[in-house]
């Protein structure tokens, strides 16, 4: 028997809760939720207190917010900076997270490992052009801390333009193993993005960047499939409720890193594009991994050269 929640006031059949930077959710007062909400934080009465009704279509959804502009952000006490041993990389930059594409774009273009003068990655390569500037290229990664901690190390460096490559499970049935994502928001329930404050909310990828990455994949035939993602830090806590709730909002994949870096990137005002290929399904809430997939690897495969060519200029692009 659920212990029963403080009383909170009444507004005919619903109450109304204040959700900081959101709009107002009405909700039934008399009952419990039996899971967790992406916007938990925000809440400002216990979340195990209330409820959602569902059938009603109150839906926990972010309106867009802005920062006050004279709200000081206090710098960290450790910051990303470059030291005189680290390399100056130019505007480009691949984050791959996926070893096998690691592995495959340095042995394309004969990337140089550099050293690299703290722990914010494990694994940092220079692909060198012939009239431009080198494209940096790390990875992999795996959650969002490890990816924003070498995203802030890329942008210290000279990175202006960061395009990631992931993985992602579906929630959408019409999104299948090999199916190429390019998100177009993110909704956060990882730890990391809310010690970044951005005016923009939910955070958003450049849409420069994607009109490009979206107009490269179709010159190859893949026709990529657009929405929003929704980014966790417990994957073996993707249950069911959670699942039907982010499918209700139009969510159409999950992933572990992407509202992190979308968030970090608008907090460092650089432009980030991602694309995301479907490794997994869940969206009948059974999980089919995909992983050994031939259509996963392809994909997978196209998707890293299309980066590549996005971000190396043309003499460099034909000698790869």
């Amino acid at each position: 028997m659920p212990m029963p929640g403080p009383p909170v006031p009444q507004e005919g059949p619903f109450s109304k809760i204040q959700i900081k930077g959101c709009q107002q959710i009405p909700l039934f007062s008399n009952m419990i939720i039996p899971f967790e909400v992406t916007l938990q934080r925000f809440l400002e009465i216990p979340l195990q207190h209330l409820a959602l009704h569902r059938e009603k279509n109150l839906v926990l959804e972010p309106s867009s917010t802005e920062k006050k502009a004279d709200m000081p952000v206090e710098q960290g006490i450790i910051i990303p900076k470059k030291t005189k041993q680290d390399p100056s990389v130019g505007p480009e930059s691949l984050m791959i997270l996926i070893p096998s594409e690691v592995h495959y774009l340095v042995a394309r273009t004969s990337a140089q490992k550099v050293p690299i003068s703290d722990i914010s990655m494990s694994r940092i390569f220079l692909i060198k052009q012939a009239h431009s500037h080198p494209v940096s290229l790390c990875g992999p990664f795996l959650g969002a801390p490890q990816a924003v901690m070498a995203m802030e190390k890329l942008v210290v460096l000279g990175a202006k333009r960061i395009w990631m490559l992931g993985w992602c499970g579906s929630l959408n049935p019409d999104l299948r193993i090999g199916d190429l994502v390019l998100p177009t928001w993110a909704v956060s329930e990882e730890g990391t993005s809310q010690h970044y404050p951005i005016s923009q909310s939910p955070p958003r990828p450049s849409k420069e960047l994607n009109r490009s990455l979206e107009r490269a994949l179709e010159k190859r035939g893949i026709i990529p499939f657009k929405g929003p993602v929704w980014t966790t830090d417990a994957p073996y806590r993707e249950t069911e409720t959670k699942v039907k709730i982010h499918q209700d909002r139009g969510i159409v994949a999950v992933d572990m890193e992407l509202s992190a870096l979308m968030t970090v990137a608008l907090f460092r005002s650089v432009q980030f594009a991602a694309a995301l290929i479907v490794s997994d399904e869940l969206f009948d809430y059974v999980w089919r991994p995909g992983f050994g997939d031939p259509v996963l690897e392809q994909r997978t495969r196209v998707a890293s050269q299309v980066l590549l060519e996005l971000t190396m200029d043309a003499e460099s692009r034909s000698k790869v």
